[in-house]
């Protein structure tokens, strides 16, 4: 049905003379990277992008990106410099041995957007006397070869490291040259900066990957990237954000686009207005996780900010914080919210426990409110989100309901604007624990190391003493007791995070067979039953963790290892998928009436 109202619905755009805006956008990603859509002039602007892609306008699927950090393998900018390592303070010069993090960067004379202001001389009391930065760290050979341009306002002293080599002949002041041979990624070093003391620092340094010198302001994001994400209708930044563990506050504190690296500045991750910019560029719903610690004023800032530079057309998801309910090490927001609610309900007899997921639920509808009432007329655009422990249900009633929440115009909290409990469906994530990790490893003395069994017990199960279920039919299970919570309150089910969760939890050996699965084409066949499952059980927007990402010590979690790659079994079962299927709920694709009044696209 969806497929033959996009049919009907490409031939009004005929009669009204709006085809060629579609026609361009059915290109091939090659092409489509040639359609600068209004993406940043300036940078700090984040003007809205026409919504016009036929790639992903009825897609089901979701996905998240994964850390903005230098030893990832995913990158995404075409300036480089901005995905950077935070200043490492050094003394390689002077020190014997040589030092490679002197652990001073408390002593750091940064400006307010992160340059170096000032190095020490090797007689001041401070021990470094360089400061440094890596690029590409985790993409191994697997990045961009070429010519690379720095481009720098300042006097001072850069050399270059590592895979790099910079072009003396070529260079001039405030723009070097480099030729860059991939395998472990870029060194760039300050060894002096306003050597006249002038305050003409180093700054404003960009590190352009090759073939976009000329273009690098407003293509911003690197066209593999755009590529590998074109046919996802949600992208979550949760990592992007720096969620868990956050410590931003207030809005003030937030990052912005003219800070020198969008990787450490404040904690607070990637600005929004790239985010947004980037859910304009492919025309997706953008999904933000906002820090449990925002007070109400960041809240209605970040939502009027989201407002005022989305495309028209686009949704946005809301959701407070990540996996409140998870107390594992690194969800400090947790810990937090229980200490809140154990505060605000001192006097009763509940649990701990439960006074975090009420509280939890408590804050996520009061966020609800705010950014439903900045919308205004448009709040239908804003979906919220519950989120809840895929393994217990009750994360979710208890969240939605929050009856501890007494003060007018509280409970239930789902009323409140709430509009899907968002859970993390994995699967196989229970082979690591203590009660199955001893008969998942002893099967890795097989012949085929293990694969057989690994995959037989993944779809039809059977053989593991204490599991009564298969790895999918336990998840099915899990879903269907969120599927009718939510659907009592008149709510959806979606995933946050979804996928083969194959965290080895430190064991050698199931790490081995863990990665070996991963990369075996009987995954993709278990994906493609996995995501039949989830359509089939009455769910809806499947958002699966993550897109690029090599495999490391908590387990291989990419659809694709990296960026250079264009097939891997869980990547190729994601694409059929949304090849052949629709979303099938009501409402999920943009409507006709926004794309009757686009501006005509040019190449």
């Amino acid at each position: 049905m969806q497929r033959q109202r996009l049919k009907i619905l490409m031939l009004v755009l005929m009669m009204f003379g709006a085809f060629p805006i579609l026609l361009a956008t059915q290109e091939s990603s090659a092409a489509a990277q040639r359609l600068e859509r209004n993406v940043l002039t300036p940078i700090t602007a984040a003007p809205h992008a026409p919504v016009a892609s036929s790639l992903n306008i009825t897609s089901p699927l979701g996905t998240n990106v994964w850390f903005f950090r230098d030893w990832v393998s995913e990158w995404s900018m075409v300036d480089a410099f901005k995905q950077s390592r935070a200043w490492i303070p050094q003394c390689m010069d002077v020190c014997a041995p040589t030092i490679w993090d002197t652990g001073e960067s408390a002593l750091l004379d940064l400006d307010a957007n992160g340059w170096v202001r000032s190095i020490p001389a090797p007689s001041d009391p401070p021990t470094y006397t360089s400061v440094a930065t890596t690029m590409f760290g985790g993409a191994g050979s697997h990045y961009p070869a070429g010519q690379y341009i720095v481009l720098y306002d300042g006097e001072g002293t850069i050399v270059y490291g590592n895979d790099a080599i910079k072009n003396n002949a070529l260079s001039t002041p405030g723009r070097d040259v480099l030729t860059v041979t991939p395998n472990v990624g870029i060194l760039l070093r300050l060894t002096a900066t306003d050597p006249n003391h002038t305050n003409n620092y180093l700054r404003n340094i960009r590190v352009i990957v090759p073939g976009f010198e000329s273009n690098y302001a407003t293509q911003v994001f690197h066209p593999t990237f755009l590529s590998k994400i074109e046919k996802y209708r949600v992208l979550r930044f949760m990592q992007w954000m720096n969620t868990n563990g956050s410590t931003q506050t207030s809005w003030a504190a937030r990052a912005l686009p003219q800070h020198a690296r969008w990787t450490t500045q404040s904690g607070s991750g990637v600005p929004i207005e790239i985010m947004v910019a980037l859910a304009n560029r492919v025309s997706a719903d953008p999904w933000f996780t906002l820090p449990h610690q925002a007070d109400d004023s960041y809240i209605t800032q970040f939502a009027t900010l989201v407002r005022d530079s989305i495309a028209p057309g686009l949704s946005v998801y809301v959701e407070y914080s990540n996996e409140v309910w998870n107390g594992a090490p690194g969800f400090n927001q947790s810990l937090w919210v229980q200490a809140q609610g154990a505060a605000k309900w001192s006097a009763s007899p509940a649990s701990a426990y439960t006074k975090q997921i009420n509280w939890y639920g408590m804050r996520s509808a009061q966020m609800c409110d705010i950014w439903k009432a900045v919308w205004g007329a448009q709040s239908n655009r804003v979906i919220c989100v519950m989120g809840a422990q895929s393994g217990n249900a009750w994360t979710a009633s208890q969240a939605l309901d929050c009856p501890l929440w007494t003060d007018a115009g509280g409970a239930p909290c789902y009323q409140h604007g709430i509009n899907v409990v968002a859970i993390g469906p994995y699967f196989a994530g229970y082979f690591a624990n203590n009660t199955f990790a001893p008969q998942v490893a002893a099967w890795t003395s097989d012949p085929d190391g293990g694969l057989g069994k690994f995959f037989t017990e993944v779809i039809t199960g059977g053989l593991l003493v204490g599991s009564p279920a298969s790895a999918l039919q336990r998840v099915n299970t899990e879903v269907d007791g969120h599927v009718a919570i939510a659907n009592a309150r008149g709510l959806s089910v979606v995933a946050y995070e979804a996928g083969a969760h194959l965290d080895p939890l430190g064991n050698a050996t199931l790490a081995t067979l863990f990665q070996n699965a991963s990369r075996d084409p009987r995954m993709g066949e278990v994906y493609d039953r996995y995501l039949a499952n989830w359509r089939a059980h009455g769910r809806q927007m499947f958002t699966h963790y993550f897109n690029v990402g090599n495999c490391f010590s908590s387990g291989c979690f990419g659809a694709l290892e990296y960026m250079d790659e264009t097939s891997r079994p869980k990547y190729d079962a994601l694409m059929r998928f949304m090849n052949d299927n629709a979303c099938w709920w009501q409402n999920c694709s943009v409507s006709a009436s926004v794309l009757f009044f686009l501006p005509m696209v040019t190449h």
